[in-house]
């Protein structure tokens, strides 16, 4: 394993360990992404950036910035935006509400998920005795005094 947190090394490849490649390839090794916390734990139906709703911060150590960096939530793998080595952000697709629970947890190439990961639930049905505007739990509001408000008042 690399002494280096990250190194671009040449490599040549060969067939009997003494005439090899001129082929000038370059690998780049990268000490491996982990994810320590996700905030919030929760998180709406309608989360989206073109909603105005925040997205989930992922905390952790040796994220990448680059142009493959993404976030999976679930079996749903989308675009991360880098904040710090220790900090990326991502803009989850809406859920339905009450559904289980999410695994999250990022790839530097795209393609090599974290070894570790967090959880994130999506937010409850809208209760009763409130209005959840789209039916996001996290825009509920009570209901006045004398109004009837159902389970799921959208």
């Amino acid at each position: 394993y690399p002494h280096y947190a990250q190194r671009l090394v040449k490599f040549d490849i060969s067939n009997n360990g003494q005439d090899f490649s001129d082929s000038g390839l370059t690998f780049l090794y990268q000490a491996p992404a982990t994810v320590s916390t996700v905030t919030p734990k929760h998180y709406g139906v309608s989360v989206g950036n073109d909603q105005m709703r925040p997205g989930l911060f992922i905390t952790g150590a040796n994220f990448v910035n680059s142009t493959t960096l993404r976030c999976r939530v679930g079996e749903d793998v989308i675009e991360a935006t880098y904040l710090l080595p220790t900090l990326v952000m991502c803009f989850p697709p809406p859920v339905e509400a009450g559904t289980g629970p999410k695994r999250v947890d990022v790839a530097n190439n795209g393609v090599d998920f974290t070894l570790s990961s967090q959880m994130v639930y999506p937010h409850p049905i809208c209760p009763p005795g409130f209005y959840c505007p789209g039916g996001d739990y996290a825009l509920r509001h009570k209901a006045p005094r004398g109004a009837y408000a159902v389970m799921g008042s959208q």
